[in-house]
């Protein structure tokens, strides 16, 4: 059994220097009818969201399943695409549209210690096509990073999280450990 918390944040929580909390967690009905009113007035046209999940990793699977629901019960249409991981990682490579053989979205886990800080949080970076998968491009979030690396403070850490939170190159779905022994 995975050691969970709750995390309201696109760095991890409890490590030092971390994250700063962005908010209070919001009853999920509460952002369930506030996603649908977004949804609505964005004018989604109901085309599918093309999600890929690896049914050979069960924890990437599990979390898959579990957005492609929430993202459904908001007003999405979902299509989910079951794949072995090796798979996954080639057709995410794809910058094809998704009705043209590319995705929408896809879960992965990484360590928490590789997304602890701007300096080297590779998912937060926005350089477009140097970024990681997803390409995204925000050369305000860039900026806020880059001052963040000349003089690393909390305000500056919060102006990072605020930026990310706004434009979402990734979207944190849990904050777990994993049970290990040792011999």
């Amino acid at each position: 059994v995975a050691d969970a918390r709750v995390c309201v944040s696109l760095l991890p929580c409890g490590l030092p220097g971390g994250a700063i909390t962005l908010a209070d967690p919001v009853p999920v009905e509460e952002r369930r009818a506030a996603a649908r009113r977004l949804l609505r007035d964005a004018g989604y046209d109901g085309k599918p969201v093309v999600f890929l999940t690896a049914r050979d990793q069960p924890v990437v699977d599990a979390l898959a399943r579990a957005a492609a629901d929430m993202l459904r019960r908001v007003g999405f249409t979902v299509t989910l695409h079951d794949m072995l991981w090796p798979d996954l990682v080639r057709r995410r490579q794809s910058q094809a549209p998704s009705d043209g053989g590319g995705w929408s979205a896809f879960v992965t886990r990484w360590p928490a210690l590789d997304l602890a800080s701007p300096a080297w949080n590779e998912a937060l970076r926005t350089t477009g096509e140097t970024a990681w998968i997803g390409w995204p491009r925000d050369e305000a979030l860039e900026r806020s990073r880059q001052d963040w690396l000349d003089a690393p403070s909390a305000e500056r850490l919060a102006k990072i999280e605020r930026r990310a939170a706004e434009i979402v190159p990734y979207v944190p779905l849990a904050q777990f450990r994993l049970p290990i022994a040792y011999r």
